[in-house]
């Protein structure tokens, strides 16, 4: 049985964890330290210029296809 879940970050892994948790039926809470989301994945924006964090791309669209596939 589903309960409440509390996920630690908002990278992809924690986001694809919570909206697994989500799609079957529990009731999740998010929690980053940082003002965006995304982790290692989110961008930095100064002066009109747009920095990635971290990596910008994946050489995985299999997962997330079958990620997106999973969660409709």
């Amino acid at each position: 049985m589903l309960n409440d879940y509390s996920i630690i970050g908002s990278g992809f892994s924690a986001l694809s964890t919570a909206a697994s948790l989500a799609k079957e039926g529990g009731d999740v809470s998010v929690f980053e330290k940082n003002n965006t989301l995304g982790g290692r994945a989110r961008q930095f924006t100064q002066d009109g210029f747009v920095f990635d964090m971290g990596p910008s791309w994946y050489w995985m669209p299999d997962i997330f296809e079958d990620f997106f596939q999973l969660c409709d």
